[in-house]
């Protein structure tokens, strides 16, 4: 690889010239650990709070929405807006089935220890890659 050149390489010869790819790869990176330290959070403030597990869900749902919608007002065009309200069938049932893991995930926080939550989300995705596609682990 040493004799190769960078065009030769992926195709990344015009991103690395002008050094696009190594700014979204670090910006990439910076999103990613934001989003681990974020999502490792989650089981402590949701220890912290004293209320019943709805009032944990309406809030947490609350300010979930209003920064995906955020997210979407400034990424897209304010004609678009709109469009954050129209589901496809796939779109409803992806927010059943995200609205029914966040329940299931907020009760299992109220109700067992945190690290025996961790293991349990953790090893989903293992779980459903061994089941239903029938991946091995590696």
């Amino acid at each position: 690889m040493a004799g190769m050149k960078v065009s030769a390489y992926r195709g990344y010869d015009k991103n690395l010239a002008d050094g696009t790819m190594e700014r979204k790869e670090t910006i990439g990176f910076i999103l990613v650990m934001i989003a681990a330290i974020s999502w490792s959070t989650a089981g402590l403030f949701t220890r912290v709070v004293q209320t019943d597990i709805p009032t944990t869900l309406l809030w947490r749902s609350v300010f979930g929405g209003l920064i995906v919608m955020a997210i979407f007002a400034v990424t897209s065009n304010q004609s678009k807006i709109v469009d954050l309200f129209r589901f496809s069938m796939g779109e409803f049932v992806i927010a059943i089935v995200s609205a029914l893991g966040m329940a299931s995930f907020i009760s299992e926080i109220f109700y067992s220890k945190i690290a025996n939550v961790s293991l349990v989300y953790g090893a989903v995705p293992l779980v459903i890659g061994r089941v239903m596609f029938r991946s091995r682990l590696s």
